[in-house]
């Protein structure tokens, strides 16, 4: 066996202020006594020069969050420059072993981009070090945050939708009964008449 995450790319789109949720899922390791070490990563949406293939330009990505095989989550290079020590958007959540997600609160237009997650797998030596077994990237994930400007005229046009909404259709009911052969068939119509306003009422 050898360390594979999940590929699957995933579009996603949010409401400023709202929350990013990534998913990194782990589906098979090197080594069952081995641990992981997670990133994620961000590539801005205005650098269309960056290739498909995620982690290949390392100079051109930011580091959003990490947590190491020693369970030390990360700082440093992956604190935002305006942040001092962790940041409190954040939240960090393992469901299983092989299960991973970071959720951004209060999503900003600057938190578009795309992003992947890089687990590292690391193992003990006989010498009770720490070495790197393997490496592997996921799939990208395309964040789009719409503006507070975008959500008020999504809010208005279903103002105007609800305001336009089709009256219903008035129904008519004509109940009969065939009762002077034991078959027989009726026939039924219905007439519409229009008032016009020169024909009295009742005629």
């Amino acid at each position: 066996p050898q360390l594979r995450v999940d590929e699957l790319e995933n579009n996603v789109t949010v409401e400023e202020s709202s929350s990013i949720r990534l998913g990194c899922n782990i589906f098979s390791q090197s080594s069952p006594d081995s641990r992981f070490s997670v990133f994620w990563y961000m590539v801005r949406s205005d650098d269309e020069d960056i290739e498909d293939q995620p982690g290949e330009d390392e100079d051109k990505r930011d580091c959003v969050f990490s947590i190491g095989h020693d369970a030390i989550f990360g700082n440093g290079n992956c604190s935002p420059p305006d942040d001092n020590g962790p940041n409190t958007r954040f939240q960090f959540e393992r469901t299983t072993s092989d299960q991973y997600s970071l959720t951004i609160h209060g999503a900003r237009p600057a938190d578009a981009g795309r992003y992947y997650c890089h687990v590292e797998e690391w193992l003990l030596n006989p010498r009770n070090e720490w070495y790197r077994l393997a490496t592997n990237n996921s799939g990208v994930t395309i964040v789009n945050v719409l503006q507070q400007g975008d959500s008020s005229i999504k809010r208005d046009a279903k103002k105007v939708f609800k305001l336009i909404q089709v009256q219903p259709q008035p129904s008519l009911l004509c109940c009969a009964k065939c009762s002077s052969l034991p078959f027989c068939h009726l026939q039924l119509m219905f007439e519409v008449f229009k008032d016009t306003g020169d024909a009295e009422a009742g005629d």
